[in-house]
């Protein structure tokens, strides 16, 4: 295969980006030739992975006439990079190559292009050959991707820490970059995306879900102050922790566990993960605010924890609530991570009802993280990340819009991890179809991948 290098404008869309049109700088097929190794790629190491790189163009056409219009079209790409940025705007413009071995076409975001001083505009060379000998052209462009995106669409899975196992792991050296997050939902307001891979240990064997009465530190039902296992039917595993604020009322620990207790494999929870808690008041007069504890915790009367930030919660509903993020390595103890703590805090301010929870979430952070959620009870249906940074967050009628987060999905990320919620909070057997599109990048060759 001949070697291919062009400016490509694309399209936007939800399935992934369609080319509107090209300017090829090989092989004179557009007026334009790369001259012979004055393309020295840049690895797309650093922290965005943009990179800027020079080459030099050999102009040519049957006459200036043609010259000019061939300019023009590669200065069209000049202002296309520019007007990229502006707000709405759905088309973006790559720089797309193939060596003459290389198996797959590659392409890279462009942030911007400067074309140089142009060389013989005047005298022989260019009045008889019609020719420009040389035009410098610096393009700042990203890592290089696929040209399609890659998906991950799942079976029904639960809206409490469903699993889905990828046919096959995220490619590449780079971190994919997220474009889409679509749910097959009839009510789904919220919705937590968490990847898994190899690079803290075997995806298959994680999982994200837990309840609180069966791994907490407890004597007797007791898990902390004022806070005991009750039975209920609508709790994850029939039993929730039931908070009286019989004796304190203020922000004090309700309950904790670790990761031995949790009952996994504790090698395989390296790395961070955001966690979610499932919880409701006893009456609509009650509200309470919760409170994430992070640390080292050894047995029920043993531990060190620190508090995170307090969330609010107020509804009689099963809501899910993110807390924050725990970071395992950080509390690693001797090289387990087993005794890594988490723990409840929680305090009422108003009313004199209970807090019930049950639900511990673990959402993978490290090797990927997508985070939707819609005003109201609009319900999602598409978000989407532009490769400049721009999101869209649409209902099914595409007449609301809400708000999105994005962590780029590691190379082997394989193992997906689901947490949803409608406006009205989350049952035990409430489910969704969760479709996730990405675009594997590599920091200097495709290859084969």
């Amino acid at each position: 295969m001949a070697f291919q290098l062009s400016l490509v404008l694309a399209e936007m869309v939800a399935i992934g980006l369609n080319d509107v049109d090209s300017v090829s700088l090989a092989g004179f097929a557009s007026g334009f030739s790369v001259v012979d190794k004055s393309w020295q790629q840049i690895a797309s190491m650093g922290s965005d992975g943009y990179v800027t790189e020079s080459m030099i163009l050999h102009v040519n056409a049957a006459s200036h006439d043609a010259i000019a219009a061939n300019l023009t079209v590669l200065a069209d790409k000049v202002r296309q990079v520019q007007e990229q940025y502006g707000a709405g705007n759905w088309r973006f413009v790559f720089l797309r190559s193939q060596t003459a071995y290389e198996t797959n076409a590659r392409q890279a975001h462009v942030r911007s292009i400067v074309l140089g001083k142009m060389d013989s505009t005047i005298g022989d060379t260019f009045d008889q050959d019609e020719r420009i000998l040389s035009l410098p052209i610096t393009i700042e462009r990203g890592p290089w991707e696929t040209l399609l995106a890659a998906s991950i669409t799942t079976t029904a899975i639960n809206q409490l820490g469903g699993i889905y196992d990828a046919a096959s792991a995220v490619v590449g050296d780079l971190p994919a970059r997220v474009h889409k997050l679509s749910l097959n939902a009839a009510d789904t307001v919220e919705a937590w995306v968490g990847l898994r891979g190899s690079r803290f240990g075997i995806p298959t064997v994680f999982t994200g879900v837990f309840g609180w009465a069966a791994v907490a530190f407890s004597t007797a039902g007791n898990t902390g102050t004022d806070t005991t296992t009750v039975a209920d039917g609508t709790a994850y595993g029939g039993n929730r922790l039931n908070c009286n604020f019989g004796s304190v009322v203020t922000m004090t620990r309700r309950a904790h566990t670790n990761f031995i207790r949790l009952g996994v494999s504790t090698g395989e929870y390296a790395g961070s993960f955001l966690v979610l808690v499932r919880a409701k008041c006893s009456d609509g007069a009650t509200t309470s605010y919760v409170r994430l504890m992070t640390g080292i915790a050894d047995t029920l009367a043993a531990y060190t924890l620190s508090s995170h930030e307090p969330v609010k919660v107020s509804s009689t509903n099963w809501k899910l609530y993110p807390l924050g993020i725990l970071n395992t390595q950080l509390q690693i103890t001797g090289g387990d991570l087993g005794k890594t703590g988490i723990g409840i805090e929680a305090e009422r301010t108003a009313g004199s009802g209970a807090l019930h929870f049950d639900v511990l979430g673990l959402v993978p952070y490290s090797e990927g993280l997508i985070y939707a959620r819609m005003p109201g009870t609009k319900v999602i249906f598409l978000s989407l990340l532009s490769p400049v940074g721009e999101r869209l967050v649409e209902d099914t009628v595409r007449s609301s819009f809400g708000y999105s987060q994005f962590v780029p999905l590691a190379p082997g990320a394989s193992r997906l991890v689901y947490f949803g919620q409608s406006d009205t909070g989350v049952g035990l057997s409430d489910t969704d179809i969760v479709d996730l599109a990405y675009y594997p990048r590599w920091a200097m060759l495709r290859g084969a991948e």
